[in-house]
């Protein structure tokens, strides 16, 4: 494309944006259309087109465009690039982790931290760790980097590793000092590690951040009935599941512990005959049930 003819292009795309800009989309469409049929080469038209469509919801025609025009330029780094993005932004996994797989980790290492976060939506935490961890080796400064580590950790926690999992999550905390989900990561790798205080310090920070998220509540609960604060357990696992529209029967079991803890007998009755309901195999529910059978037999405790 000659210099006068990309000056042309260029005014008309710059309409096109006024026209949307004042509501006018139609126009911008309709003018955006007509560029690329003058102008097929202007990639950037596509990409003004695509991105007005996507504006205005029409995720299918968006996609058709940026789909015909990779079919067209295979090769381009950069219309590829763009389109994996867009699926991305779509949360369309598979294709976006099947049109940036293209790029090797060291060409576009960002294409590697949208792969990466692909698998992990697909719950291949292996796949994303190996990901994440390359577009963190690149070294390139970026403000996805701080996410990365976020989702290291998040990944490793999946995975089992979890002192890797806290390397990655001190590497984050130069980022997010004050991010709330932050320290609930710290808490859960704490949790595991079986490092009850420390684990007990970050919820807390955890809770002062913020009080609604339920996952905090879960583990809230979790965390203090590991460290023996059964008062507080029964407060954040009860407002877990009254609040929460999918409980797990792990959660029925950790609330029916703490009632056994506090002598509330029959309440933890309940809460294993439930955690049963849903997962007839439960060992910790099964056990206790067990147990409260022997203990009826004799009966000695009381619903204090």
């Amino acid at each position: 494309m000659e210099a006068k003819e990309k000056q042309l292009v260029q005014l008309k795309i710059e309409k096109a944006q006024r026209f949307a800009a004042e509501g006018k989309a139609l126009h911008a469409v309709q003018l955006y259309i007509k560029l690329i049929e003058e102008h097929p080469d202007s990639i950037e038209t596509y990409f003004n087109l695509a991105g007005l469509y996507e504006s205005l919801e029409n995720i299918s025609a968006a996609e058709n465009i940026l789909f015909d025009l990779l079919e067209e330029n295979s090769d381009n780094k950069e219309v590829r690039l763009f389109f994996g993005h867009f699926l991305f932004r779509q949360g369309k996994w598979n294709e976006t982790i099947e049109a940036l797989s293209y790029f090797s980790p060291n060409e576009i290492p960002l294409a590697s931290f949208f792969i990466g976060y692909s698998h992990y939506m697909l719950l291949e935490y292996e796949l994303a760790r190996i990901s994440f961890e390359n577009f963190v080796k690149s070294g390139q400064e970026t403000e996805f980097i701080q996410d990365a580590y976020i989702y290291l950790a998040k990944t490793h926690i999946n995975l089992t590793n979890f002192d890797m999992a806290l390397l990655y999550a001190k590497q984050a905390e130069t980022f997010y000092s004050n991010y709330y989900e932050l320290h609930l990561l710290f808490a859960i790798i704490y949790y595991y590690l079986t490092m009850t205080a420390h684990a007990v310090t970050s919820i807390e920070k955890t809770l002062k951040l913020n009080k609604s998220d339920l996952s905090v509540k879960e583990w809230a609960g979790k965390i203090y009935l590991k460290s023996g604060d059964y008062k507080k357990a029964e407060k954040y696992l009860t407002k877990f599941i009254e609040e929460s529209s999918e409980v797990s029967p792990e959660i029925y079991s950790h609330l029916g512990i703490t009632y056994l803890y506090t002598n509330k007998i029959k309440d933890a009755q309940n809460y294993f005959n439930l955690a049963l309901k849903f997962d007839p195999k439960n060992k910790v529910a099964l056990e206790a049930v067990k147990s409260l059978e022997k203990l009826n037999q004799n009966p000695v405790a009381s619903d204090g």
